[in-house]
């Protein structure tokens, strides 16, 4: 191989390992998650909840999102649904580590989460006491 080819292999390789390391570190620079919660309760519905990074009362009116970007620390939550409600984990990175984002759906017999915002999993029905 002449040495004119064996610069233009090396070349390659040492252009190939930069992008893969780049890449890795981008990854490890990004340590967020979006979490959205989807009101999907009936009109006229008194819903609210408070969390780790809403500490006052959020209000959430049926058919409005709330979106925010939190760091992958577990984020507990609270939410209230007239005379009901739930307690769970918004985020928790024993089981949401490697989710860009987290859905949840509030609805009436309950509050649901998706990874895709398509496949809905029940977490947990709504209870009297929290």
């Amino acid at each position: 191989m002449s040495t004119s080819n064996q610069l233009r292999v090396s070349l390659f390789f040492l252009v190939f390992a930069c992008l893969n390391i780049s890449q890795d570190l981008q990854a490890q620079a990004i340590n967020v998650a979006s979490i959205e919660i989807h009101n999907d309760l009936p009109p006229g519905s008194q819903f609210y909840f408070i969390s780790v990074f809403q500490r006052d009362k959020y209000l959430l009116q049926p058919g409005q999102t709330y979106t925010k970007v939190i760091n992958l620390d577990a984020q507990d939550c609270r939410m209230v649904y007239d005379n009901v409600c739930a307690k769970l984990f918004l985020y928790d990175p024993k089981i949401d580590l490697g989710h860009n984002s987290v859905f949840w759906s509030v609805r009436r017999d309950g509050v649901y989460k998706s990874w895709d915002n398509n496949n809905w999993d029940k977490k947990t029905g709504w209870g009297k006491i929290c």
